[in-house]
């Protein structure tokens, strides 16, 4: 996924029951990915995307108001 993709546009997560957390961390850490792209799927993407997001708040603050 990361050569398809890259390492930015995938994000950690698991889909329930079919594989576990620790499946999953697993499988990240057996990758043969550099750190720094596992660190970007493990956390600095969903901070990206949460940073972004967060700005909206109080945009949805003033709306209600």
């Amino acid at each position: 996924g990361v050569d398809l993709y890259g390492a930015d546009k995938i994000m950690f997560a698991t889909d329930g029951t079919d594989f576990s957390t620790e499946w999953s961390l697993k499988a990240l850490k057996d990758a043969r990915i550099d750190e720094r792209a596992k660190s970007d799927i493990l956390y600095d993407n969903a901070a990206r995307v949460i940073g972004s997001l967060a700005r909206l708040a109080p945009a949805r603050e003033q709306q209600a108001a």
